[in-house]
C-alpha cells in the first residue's frame, strides 16, 4: 500500500519557494511548448484545445517582474481563413536561430466554426473545412516582428520539430501521417523521407553526440544523422515491461548528461531510460516515481527533466497531481525525492509540459488545467533543497496543504475530502462544466469513429523484420487456410506468410506483377466516371468481377462504376484526389472490398455490397494507445484480399513502414 496518508498527498512544495504566472486569455486551457532561450528570455504559448475554435497566441514570461506580455495573436499577424480548423497551437518546435530570433511551427487541436469538436482526420481534405497545413514562423523578440514562411507540407500538422544549426532547417514530424520533414531556409526546399513515426512524433531532441533523435509509439528509436542528412532506425527498442504495445510519447522529454548521453522519459511507461550514441544501447535505470506513492501511481508520467548544478536531475512527476521530485540520476540505485505538490494552495498544477533550470530556479509551465489558462510556475530549488523532500512518515511538519477544488472535485479516494477547507461544490463549478464537456467530447468522438474496424485488428510490422526501405506489401492475398502472403521487395523478392498480427516464416519468391496498361486497356472505349474537366483521369487501375456478372471498377480519379455488358453505373466519388489502388472480392462474389487515395493523403478503405452500395469504410488510423499491439497508422494502402470465409480483410501498405492490416469485419 501507499505510505502516503490523505494529508501527505497533499502536502504543497513550501510557498516562499514558489511565485506563479498565468497567462490573461479566456478559454485557453492548454501551453504545449515552453522555451527560454540563451539569453534568459522565456516564451510560452497560448493554445485552444477542443471545441473551441481559436488561433495561438504566443507570451513572453517577464521573471523579474512575473507579468506576461503578449507577443502575438496569430489570426491577427498572418493572414488565415475564417471557415478552416485551425491552427491552434505551437507544439514542441521552438529553437532558437544563430541571430537570436525564435522560429517554430504551428499545430492544431481546435476544430473550424462550424464542426462539433476538432476532427482533423474527418476533414483531412476537406478543401474549406480542413486544415490547410502548418505555418513556419519566425519571431524577432527585439522588433516584436513576426514573419510567416508559409505551409511547407499542404494538410498536415507539424507536432514535434526542431532547428538544426548545421543544415539551417528544421527538423519536422507530422503529425497525420507520420512523415519526418526537412525545410532548409536557405532555398525553403522541403525533403520528405517518408513514414518514420506511425503516428504525430512528441519530441525530437537533440542527442550529446549532435545528432536528433525520436521513437515511434510503440519505441522503435530513430536517429537522423546530421551529416547524412537522413533518419535511419536504430534497429532498437526502448525496454518495456510491454513490449511492442504503445506508450503514447516516447522520448516525451530528454537531457544530455554530464556522462555523454541522453537522459529520457516515455508517456505510460515508468522507468528513466539512457542512451548512449556511442554503442547505440539503452540502459533501464530506476523507476520515475516517488516510492511513498509508487502502488498507486505505477506510472509516474514524467513532464520535463533538467540538471541541476550539482548534477542531479530534477522533474516534474504526476501523483496526485504534478508534484517535483530529484534524483540523483548518476548513481546507481538512487531514488527519487518527492518535494510536494507545485503551485499554490489554490492552484496546483493539474498538467505540466515541461521544466527548465536557469539560474538555479526551475521553471515549469503549468498546462492543461481544466477551465483555467496556462502559465509559468518558478520554484527556488535553493529554498527546496534546504527544506528537504515530504517525509512519507510525518503528517504535520508545517507544510500547507493543498486546497485546490479541482484536486478534491476530480478527486481519487486517497485524498480525503474532509481536508478541504471551503465549499466545494460551489468552488468546484467550473470543474463540473469541464466533466459535461469532456462527457460530450467523447461522445462526439465514439459517433464520429474514422478508422475501419469496429471488430478485431492486428497490425503486422514488416518494417521491423525487413530492411524499412523494402518492407512496402505491394500485393497480399490469402491462403486456403486464412494466412495472408505478403509480396514485399526485400532480397528481391520475398513471401511472408502473416496471421493474426504475426511473421509465420517467409521465403524467395517473384513478385506478382500488376500492369497499369492492360488494366485501362481492359475498359478503353467504355466511358467511365470523372470528376467535371478530368476526363483524361477516367481511366481504370483497378477492378474486380463481382458474382453476378458486373465488373466493380476503380479510376485514376478515385471514382467508382459497375460495368455490365458495356454499360456503367456511376457509383460516385471514393476519394478526393487519388487513384483507386486495388479492389478484392469474397470468394461466393457477394461483396468486395477495395482501397484508394493519393500518396499525400490518409488513404480510404471502401466497400461494395449490391443491397448496401458503396460505403466508405474509413482508414487505417489506429492511434488507441490502450489498444495492445494494434497500433498503427498507414496513408498509402495499396493492396487488399478478403479471406476464403469471408470474414476478414487485410490490406497491404505502401508507406515506408511497411505493414498487413487484418480486420474483421
Amino acid at each position: 500500500m501507499s505510505k502516503y496518508t490523505p494529508a501527505q498527498y497533499l502536502k504543497m512544495i513550501p510557498q516562499d519557494a514558489v511565485k506563479t504566472c498565468f497567462i490573461d486569455a479566456p478559454g485557453y486551457n492548454a501551453a504545449w511548448d515552453y522555451h527560454i532561450t540563451p539569453s534568459g528570455r522565456h516564451f510560452i504559448p497560448a493554445c485552444a484545445e477542443g471545441a473551441f475554435p481559436e488561433y495561438v497566441k504566443l507570451y513572453e514570461y517577464l521573471p523579474a517582474t512575473n507579468e506576461m506580455k503578449l507577443c502575438f495573436e496569430l489570426d491577427k499577424s498572418i493572414c488565415v481563413y475564417n471557415r478552416t480548423i485551425r491552427p491552434s497551437k505551437v507544439h514542441t518546435s521552438m529553437s532558437d536561430l544563430p541571430d537570436g530570433r525564435l522560429i517554430m511551427t504551428t499545430h492544431t487541436t481546435a476544430n473550424a466554426p462550424t464542426h462539433p469538436d476538432w476532427m482533423p482526420e474527418a476533414y483531412q481534405s476537406n478543401l474549406w473545412e480542413g486544415f490547410a497545413g502548418s505555418n513556419v514562423l519566425i519571431y524577432d523578440p527585439n522588433t516584436g516582428k513576426l514573419e510567416d514562411l508559409g505551409i511547407p507540407v499542404p494538410r498536415e500538422s507539424i507536432y514535434g520539430a526542431r532547428y538544426i544549426p548545421e543544415l539551417n532547417a528544421m527538423l519536422m514530424g507530422g503529425y497525420l501521417r507520420g512523415h519526418l520533414y526537412l525545410f532548409t531556409l536557405d532555398d525553403r526546399s522541403v525533403t520528405d523521407f517518408g513514414q518514420c513515426q506511425e503516428f504525430g512524433v512528441y519530441n525530437i531532441s537533440r542527442g550529446p553526440d549532435g545528432n536528433y533523435y525520436f521513437a515511434t509509439r510503440t519505441g522503435e528509436l530513430w536517429k537522423f544523422d546530421v551529416v547524412q542528412r537522413r533518419p535511419y532506425y536504430l534497429g532498437i527498442e526502448i525496454p518495456s515491461e510491454t513490449p511492442d504495445t504503445p506508450k503514447w510519447h516516447v522520448i516525451a522529454y530528454s537531457t544530455n548528461g554530464p556522462d555523454g548521453r541522453m537522459y529520457f522519459v516515455s508517456h505510460l511507461d515508468k522507468y528513466f531510460f539512457a542512451y548512449d550514441p556511442k554503442t547505440n544501447t539503452i540502459e533501464t535505470l530506476g523507476h520515475t516515481a516517488p516510492a511513498a506513492v509508487r502502488e498507486d501511481y505505477p506510472n509516474g508520467q514524467v513532464f520535463g527533466l533538467a540538471f541541476d548544478k550539482e548534477g542531479k536531475l530534477w522533474y516534474t512527476c504526476t501523483a496526485e497531481g504534478i508534484r517535483i521530485c530529484r534524483i540523483d540520476i548518476m548513481t546507481p540505485g538512487a531514488q527519487p525525492e518527492d518535494f510536494g505538490l507545485i503551485g499554490t494552495e489554490r492552484r496546483s498544477c493539474f498538467c505540466a509540459e515541461n521544466t527548465y533550470i536557469y539560474d538555479d530556479v526551475a521553471y515549469i509551465s503549468d498546462t492543461n488545467y481544466c477551465p483555467g489558462c496556462p502559465g509559468v510556475i518558478a520554484v527556488d530549488l535553493q529554498k527546496l533543497r534546504e527544506a528537504g523532500p515530504i517525509d512519507p512518515a510525518c503528517d504535520d511538519d508545517g507544510r500547507i496543504l493543498c486546497q485546490d477544488p479541482g484536486k478534491f472535485f476530480k478527486g481519487d479516494q486517497t485524498v480525503n475530502t474532509e481536508l478541504y477547507r471551503g465549499d466545494l461544490m460551489a468552488d468546484a463549478r467550473e470543474f463540473l462544466k469541464q466533466r459535461e464537456f469532456d462527457a460530450s467530447f467523447n461522445k462526439t468522438i465514439a459517433f464520429n469513429r474514422h478508422y475501419f474496424g469496429s471488430k478485431r485488428r492486428y497490425v503486422t510490422k514488416l518494417w521491423k523484420r525487413f530492411p524499412v526501405d523494402e518492407s512496402q506489401a505491394e500485393s497480399i492475398a490469402y491462403d486456403a487456410d486464412g494466412s495472408v502472403k505478403a509480396y514485399i521487395a526485400a532480397n528481391g523478392g520475398t513471401c511472408v506468410t502473416v496471421r493474426d498480427g504475426k511473421i509465420l516464416g517467409s521465403a524467395p519468391c517473384e513478385l506478382p506483377a500488376k500492369d497499369p496498361d492492360a488494366i485501362a486497356a481492359r475498359f478503353e472505349g467504355i466511358r467511365l466516371p470523372c470528376h467535371p474537366g478530368r476526363q483524361y483521369m477516367a481511366v481504370a487501375s483497378a477492378y474486380a468481377e463481382l458474382g453476378d456478372g458486373s465488373i466493380l471498377v476503380g479510376t485514376r480519379d478515385g471514382m467508382a462504376a459497375l460495368v455490365r455488358e458495356g454499360k456503367v453505373f456511376n457509383l460516385g466519388s471514393i476519394v478526393n484526389g487519388g487513384a483507386v489502388h486495388d479492389i478484392a472480392v469474397s470468394a461466393d462474389g457477394s461483396f468486395a472490398y477495395g482501397v484508394a487515395g493519393d500518396p499525400e493523403s490518409l488513404g480510404m478503405v471502401f466497400s461494395y455490397k449490391p443491397d448496401e452500395g458503396l460505403t466508405l469504410e474509413g482508414y487505417l488510423h489506429y492511434n488507441q494507445y490502450e489498444a495492445d499491439r494494434m497500433f498503427g497508422i498507414s496513408c498509402e494502402p495499396c493492396s487488399v484480399a478478403i479471406s476464403p470465409d469471408g470474414t476478414r480483410v487485410s490490406i497491404g501498405v505502401r508507406d515506408q513502414l511497411g505493414c498487413v492490416y487484418e480486420v474483421e469485419i
